[in-house]
């Protein structure tokens, strides 16, 4: 089959958080974990529909003077068909260039994908995200006004913001598990295409 480009639009929803470890008036590390859902509304990748599809990453990143350490693990849930499988993870690893490869260049550890049932609700107030056993989030927020400071992201538009009511990873075989309140939450809208 040659391949002919992608086209996904969709919903995203980023929990994140960041923190600064000073040291001497430095900072010499800074931190950041997050769980991205992309759900994928409509989308074609080399002439094979995508769209209805929902995929997570999981990242974690550690920055010092001497390095930067970035770390990423693909969720795509687990009635996705092998071909849609297989492009979600090529596109998304940057494999197929366009603005997903711009993405996955910050990323220098890529440690593979799994599949997984993922559930996931979204209201004009909240979200949810689980997959049993391995990620548990929900937020709580508001929609924000086009002129908002974080509304415009690097690749995407937020509409909405939020925090965290609750956020619990446990992906213990790739040192990922961590848990908490009050992380960031952004919703939007993206559309990337080739």
């Amino acid at each position: 089959m040659a391949f002919d480009g992608y086209h996904l639009h969709g919903t995203v929803v980023d929990f994140h958080e960041r923190t600064l470890t000073p040291s001497g008036g430095i900072d010499r590390m800074k931190t950041y974990q997050s769980v991205t859902a992309w759900i994928i509304e409509e989308g074609e990748i080399a002439g094979i529909s995508v769209g209805g599809s929902v995929l997570l990453t999981i990242c974690q990143a550690s920055r010092n003077l001497d390095a930067d350490l970035v770390e990423r693990l693909i969720l795509v849930e687990e009635e996705a068909a092998p071909d849609v499988v297989r492009w979600m993870v090529d596109v998304f690893h940057g494999r197929l260039g366009g603005p997903l490869a711009e993405i996955a260049r910050g990323v220098n550890v890529e440690l593979g994908f799994y599949q997984v049932p993922i559930q996931h609700s979204l209201g004009k107030l909240g979200c949810d995200l689980n997959v049993p056993g391995r990620i548990d989030v929900s937020a709580s927020g508001r929609p924000i006004s086009s002129d908002h400071p974080a509304a415009i992201q690097r690749f995407w538009t937020a509409d909405w913001i939020g925090e965290a009511e609750e956020l619990a990873v446990a992906v213990p075989e790739h040192r990922m598990a961590w848990s908490g309140r009050g992380s960031r939450v952004l919703r939007g809208e993206f559309t990337f295409t080739t």
